[in-house]
Formats: structure tokens, C-alpha cells, sequence
């Protein structure tokens, strides 16, 4: 079959993992291997040099994992495969498969190594395959190759030998792009200085033109952490003030001294030290440049493990962890190791990940040194390295835990993609793509603070003003405003968030989403996506203390001719974007915006000043869409305000996703008005609304995206309304027009 083929059905079923196999009725005991992993014919060659236009081989099914724990009384295969799967739950059922992918490859080579991944597959239809564990050949002396095998690691403590020589490594092979060196001032960026913990001098001190430095990314939670304060800031700049601050400063950042002065750096910035806690002025300015600080760092240092910060580096010392490598010795020749879950993976699981403020830190460093609760790893712009899996080596271009593999175990090719979910893509990817992307993995993370909604995302806010020239309205990117006030919460449960407006996802507590924008649900495929939307109120930033207006900046949906000096591109898949001719990498997903007079455009924004049209609707839980409801996803159908005849059906004109809150108290087709405006026309309702088949039928832009909301305060006579977004839906045009509605001003 032709590699550039997908098989066929038949084809794809002789190699699935499920297809027909003769296995004996009963095992020899006396052999150290099964009789599946004795099929496999394991050797060195098995793992190395494997051509790149060759398939791999066929994946093995090793049986339920009941089968094999029975098996590892003599199999030491499937004895090392035992010992990985005890988290794998219902042994009966949960098949147990040996899947080939690819690892290594060096630049110039035609060749990969190939390491075993088992898996079991899901027991119930949309869940994720488990990953079980990686399986490579076990070179603890060096003998068989320098790359691609596994690595014996100190059982008690950290190699800092080798975290030093990734750093040295990544210096001299990848040099600018993994790290900035040019020198910068904060003057630059309106900022006087930045702190640092010098540790020579044991101090604070403060610099304009920062020399080589390390962050700290950490976890505070509940654990007392030492600030810097105004009370103890001038303590803190005097000679060895940190030996005198001595254990009152925590574990984990002693822990980040120690390891900053291993990799031979001076300073290091720490958050609660380099920023003066109770001061708004000095946090607001440190903050501004919290992108910059990140970016140019050296390194930075992740402590994962643990939940608080006295937690510190598990493995600083030795017997400061006990670790334990699965090893199984198949012949005098060949021995496996069991790795540990890839960087990635295990970063992923650890508290750290999980909070607000570590995200853009993660994000924006372009190397970082992990500590997880048992290993470290390293991740720059060019490499992933652990302690367990050698794969340094200046010519390496790819090896598996730089990359999701998503296994299809049916027969058909793997799909593999870079991992670059923990990246800002600005190269070659339109911005509000990415832009929807971060926001959606920011905001299920969790705040101690609500009020730190935007700060903690500012620096990813940043780099889009940055790079693309944008204009960010309270986190909202104004060339697309009509677009971007079309999120949705996918929590349940919603609390708002009053220092910031309601129409802004920072308004409101929990994790949001946009509409797929290649999701067209029937209709045919528009080109230019930004004109899924089509503008039909008009839209005024408010400035509620200077009591100015102006109007929303966005492009000229009628007249899209371009400026000179821009180009439109139609990207592999059929999205057009454009481009300035001078930067042709850094792609708009919108034509540039119609530009303002001067002066108009720096208020600084408090509330969304609409004039638009205002009608009453009721709704129903009942949502009509075809697709299962998620639970934290609750959507409600909208029903004319007159409820229909005795012995008529309702009719479904529309559906609006809302907080688990409305779900709870309203239930069945609730009688109450509730208060609409219309935002703009859309192109057609969304697949959680209606399915493709019906969706299809529905004529383009004869669909309005509406906006649910309520009274937010008594106003005078003679002021506008002032509402307080609810919620955002679709709804046939034609049946808004036939319901009655006003034209309106309002503040949102």
C-alpha cells in the first residue's frame, strides 16, 4: 500500500490491534517471555534506525491487563508492564496494547529510533486512550548508544551535573533561539528598574539595565510566603538581609538559591521578594513588564511539586527522593526500561499547572528547568531532555516527548503534531486563533484573587499589542470586538467579577471558549471568517470618569480594500488572512481597522456604549439542540414572548448558553420576559445549537447574535439604561423582527 494513501476499511482492520491472532492455549513457563512478547521479536534493531517513508510496525494487543498481571510470574515483560498499570482501573476489561511510534531523528538522517508505548484504549466512547507507559532499550553504561535509550538515575538525588550540562548544551547548539541576550533597559519600557535577589551580596538590589538573571515560577498557596514590603523594603536592599530573613523565607525559594547558585548565576527574581507587595504603584509597574522579565530571562526555574511553597525541590540533597526504574532483562543483549512520564505530562498533572498566575510564566520563558515531585526535566525552543531518556545531541530535530501522538489503534496512521500548546504562536498563525486558544486554557485555572483576572494574563495581552500592533479593550482585542464579545462560559457556576465589565470574560469567574471559527455547520465555507459576524449596532468605548466616548475600532466590514502595503493570503485550508509586505510571517485575521482622529483613540475604557435593538423574549430549558447537553455547558432554547394557543407547540427560535445558576432556578418553558439586544447579524447557528442538517437549510446571515442582560441600576430620566451582560446566543432574525422591538441606547 502507498504510504500517501489512507487504507481502506479492509486494509485498516488486517492491521488493527483487534484483528484475529492465534495464541497458544498454554504458556511455557520456563521462558522469560510470553508468547505475545516473544512474537515481537525484540532486539536492539527493534528500537533504532527505522526509515522515516517506512510504516511502522503492526501494534501488538498483549491481552486484558488481568491476562498479563497472570503472565508477569514469569513473563518480564509483562512484569514491568504490571508494575506501570497500576493505576489502570476494571483489570477485566481494559485491554492492554503495544503500540510502535517514533522517537529521535537527527537533522540530515532518513532514519528515527522508535520506542514502545503501551496503551489501553477507552472503555467507554469519547475518553482519551490511556497512556500506560513508553518502553526503550536500558543503556545504563553507555554501551549500546549515546541517544535515544534509557539512562540510569540517581535513586536518591537530583543530577544537577547533567541539569547544568542541558543548560550549557542549549547554550552553545540552539544560542538566539532559546535565549535573548541582548542587552535591555526597563527605562525602555516605561519602568525605572527591576528587582533581583543578588547572591553574592545576599540582597535586593535594583537595576535599570538587568545583567544574566533566573526566574522562579512556584506555587504560594497556603504556606506563609516572606514579601517584601514597604515596612522591610529598605532592610531588604542592605548586604546579606537574606541570611537574616534565613528560614522565614521558604523552602522553596531557599531551594531555587541553591540550584541558581549550582548553575553558576548571580541573580534571581522570586515575585514576592522582587515586587514590593502593598505598594499598587510599584505592582502595577513590575507587572507591566512581567512579559519582558519572563522572555529574557536565562532560565527559568519550575518547582512543580507540591502545593505550597515549602514544599521545595524533592532531591535537593542526597536520600532527598527514592527512585525506582522498571527494568526488564530480556537477554545478555537486551535490556527495557519503563520511563517516566515525559516532562510534559508530568508538569501537566502537578498543582503548579493548575493556577492562574504560572500560565503566561510557562508560556513566555524559552527555557525552563522543571522540578516535578521525583525528576527533573528540561524544555527550551529546541529540545525536551530528562534524566532517564538520553537525547542531547546538537543535530536532534524531533524525539516523541517533543510531540502529541495521538494513537488511532484501528488501523489507520498515527496523527502527530509539535506540541506547542504551552507556546504563543505569533509565526505564521492568525492572531485571533491563538488568541481564543490562550484565553480558553487561561481561564480554567484557578485565582486566589479574582481582581488578578487580567493582570495574570497581562503579559500574554502584551506580546499580542506587541507583535500584531493590536488594541486590547479590558483583554478583549478591539479590531475584532464584535467577535470577541461572543464567549462563552463553559463552568457551571459563574460569579462576577466587579472590577471588570460584564462583557468582558474577566467579568466572571471560570473557564470560556469562542465559537470554532472552522466550524460552518452546513453552510458553505467562508474564506474570509471574520465575516461569520456582520456588525448591526453601533458600539462606543465609555470613559466613565473623563465622561468621554468613541467610537469601536474595527475594520471596514462594507469596503475591504486594503491599504497599500498589505497583502491577502489564503492559507492551506482556505482561510484568508492578511499581511504588511514587511512582515510577512505575522498574520491578521482581519483587514487593518479604520483609523481614528488623532487623539480620539487613548480613554481609557469603563463601560460599552450600545445603540442597538431591544426586545423581550422567553426561554426554556429544553435547548432543542441534537448534540448532548454538557453539564457546564447549559444552554436554554428561546420562545416568543406570547406563549403560543392552547394545544399549539412552542416555537424554537433561537438558543443562548447560560450559567448553571439559570438552570437551577428556571426549569421547563419559563413564562418570564427577559430583556435581548442585538449585537450583530451571524452567518448561522452553531453546531451545539442545531445540527448540520437543519443549520445547512437556514439561509447565510439570516441569524442575529443576541445578548441576554439585565438591569444593572436604577438611572435617571435622562441617562441610558445601565444592563449587565448575562449571556450570549442566536436567534432567527426573522423572528426577532416579528416580535417587536425598540431602537436603544444603553451601557453595559
Amino acid at each position: 500500500m502507498s504510504l500517501g494513501r489512507r487504507p481502506t476499511k479492509s486494509e485498516a482492520s488486517k492491521k488493527a490491534w483487534h484483528r484475529p491472532m492465534d495464541w497458544p492455549a498454554e504458556e511455557d513457563k520456563t521462558k522469560n517471555l510470553c508468547s505475545r512478547h516473544e512474537s515481537m521479536n525484540l532486539s536492539r534493531g527493534s528500537f533504532a534506525a527505522w526509515p522515516i517513508n517506512k510504516e511502522l510496525p503492526l501494534d501488538t494487543p498483549f491481552g486484558i491487563l488481568r491476562s498479563v498481571r497472570e503472565r508477569a510470574t514469569f513473563c518480564v515483560l509483562c512484569r514491568l508492564i504490571s508494575q506501570a498499570a497500576e493505576d489502570v482501573v476494571d483489570a477485566d476489561r481494559a485491554d492492554i496494547i503495544g503500540c510502535w511510534v517514533r522517537d529521535g531523528r537527527l537533522e540530515g538522517k532518513e532514519t528515527t529510533s522508535l520506542r514502545l508505548r503501551v496503551t489501553s484504549p477507552p472503555l467507554v466512547d469519547g475518553y482519551n486512550t490511556y497512556q500506560v507507559c513508553d518502553i526503550v532499550p536500558y543503556d545504563p553504561d553507555g554501551m549500546i548508544s549515546d541517544l535515544f535509550t534509557g539512562r540510569a538515575m540517581n535513586k536518591q538525588q537530583i543530577d544537577f551535573t547533567l541539569a547544568c550540562s542541558w543548560v550549557r548544551k542549549c547554550e552553545e547548539w540552539h544560542g538566539r533561539a532559546c535565549r535573548q541576550k541582548e542587552a535591555w533597559t526597563t527605562t525602555a519600557i516605561g519602568v525605572p528598574f527591576i528587582r533581583l535577589l543578588d547572591l553574592k551580596q545576599n540582597c535586593v538590589v535594583e537595576m535599570a539595565a538587568p545583567p544574566s538573571y533566573v526566574c522562579l515560577s512556584y506555587v504560594w498557596g497556603s504556606a506563609p510566603v516572606f514579601k517584601t514590603t514597604q515596612a522591610n523594603l529598605a532592610q531588604m536592599k542592605l548586604v546579606k538581609s537574606l541570611n537574616r530573613a534565613g528560614n522565614e523565607i521558604p523552602r522553596s525559594i531557599r531551594d531555587a538559591i541553591r540550584v541558581t547558585k549550582t548553575l553558576g548565576e548571580r541573580y534571581l527574581w522570586v515575585d514576592s521578594m522582587c515586587i514590593v507587595q502593598d505598594d499598587d504603584v510599584d505592582k502595577g509597574q513590575q507587572i507591566s513588564m512581567m512579559g519582558e522579565i519572563y522572555k529574557r530571562a536565562s532560565l527559568t526555574l519550575v518547582i512543580a511539586g507540591g502545593d505550597h511553597a515549602n514544599c521545595g525541590i524533592s532531591g535537593m540533597s542526597k536520600g532527598g527522593r527514592n527512585i525506582k526504574q522498571n527494568i526488564a532483562h530480556l537477554s545478555n543483549d537486551l535490556s527495557l526500561v519503563q520511563l517516566l512520564a515525559d516532562g510534559n505530562r508530568a508538569v501537566n498533572k502537578a498543582a503548579w499547572n493548575t493556577r492562574g498566575w504560572t500560565y503566561q510564566e510557562r508560556i513566555l520563558s524559552l527555557r525552563c528547568l522543571f522540578f516535578t515531585d521525583d525528576t527533573i526535566y528540561f524544555q527550551c525552543q529546541k529540545a525536551a531532555w530528562s534524566e532517564d531518556f538520553k537525547a542531547e545531541h546538537p543535530a536532534m530535530t524531533v524525539c516523541a516527548p517533543m510531540l502529541n501522538i495521538r494513537l488511532s489503534l484501528d488501523g489507520n496512521p498515527a496523527k502527530v503534531i509539535p506540541r506547542d500548546e504551552y507556546n504563543l504562536v505569533t509565526h505564521r498563525r492568525p492572531y485571533f486563533y491563538e488568541y481564543c486558544r490562550l484565553v480558553k486554557n487561561y481561564t480554567v485555572r484557578k485565582m486566589s484573587y479574582t481582581s488578578d483576572r487580567i493582570p495574570g494574563f497581562q503579559a500574554v495581552l502584551n506580546t499580542f499589542e506587541q507583535v500584531y500592533g493590536l488594541s486590547l479593550i479590558q483583554g478583549l482585542p478591539e479590531e475584532m470586538f464584535y467577535e470577541s464579545l461572543l464567549w462563552h462560559s463553559t463552568t457551571g457556576r459563574v460569579k462576577r467579577v466587579e472590577a471588570y465589565p460584564s462583557w468582558s470574560w474577566a467579568g466572571w469567574t471560570g473557564g470560556v471558549e469562542y465559537p470554532d471559527l472552522q466550524d460552518f455547520n452546513g453552510l458553505p465555507v467562508l474564506s474570509e471568517r471574520w465575516r461569520r459576524t456582520r456588525p448591526t449596532s453601533e458600539m462606543m468605548i465609555q470613559d466613565l470618569s473623563a465622561q468621554r466616548t468613541r467610537p469601536v475600532r474595527t475594520c471596514d466590514y462594507q469596503n475591504t480594500v486594503l491599504p497599500e502595503g498589505w497583502k491577502p493570503e489564503e492559507m492551506e485550508g482556505g482561510d484568508m488572512v492578511y499581511f504588511q509586505i514587511d512582515k510577512p510571517s505575522i498574520l491578521h485575521s482581519i483587514p487593518p481597522p479604520v483609523r481614528l482622529a488623532e487623539g480620539d483613540a487613548t480613554i481609557s475604557p469603563g463601560g460599552l456604549l450600545i445603540r442597538t435593538q431591544i426586545a423581550k423574549f422567553r426561554l426554556t430549558s429544553e435547548a432543542r439542540s441534537d448534540r448532548q447537553e454538557d453539564k457546564n455547558k447549559p444552554r436554554f432554547g428561546i420562545l416568543p414572548v406570547n406563549p403560543p394557543e392552547a394545544g399549539h407547540r412552542e416555537t424554537w427560535i433561537g438558543g443562548i448558553r447560560l450559567s448553571g445558576f439559570w438552570h437551577l432556578k428556571y426549569k421547563g418553558n419559563n413564562p418570564t420576559p427577559f430583556r435581548f439586544i442585538v449585537l450583530s447579524e451571524a452567518y448561522g447557528f452553531g453546531p451545539d445549537e442545531v445540527g448540520p442538517d437543519v443549520a445547512g437549510k437556514v439561509e447565510p446571515y439570516s441569524v442575529v447574535n443576541v445578548m441576554l442582560v439585565k438591569r444593572k441600576q436604577p438611572t435617571s430620566a435622562e441617562g441610558p439604561i445601565v444592563v449587565e451582560r448575562v449571556g450570549v446566543g442566536r436567534m432567527l432574525k426573522s423572528a426577532w423582527n416579528a416580535n417587536g422591538h425598540v431602537t436603544d441606547v444603553l451601557i453595559v
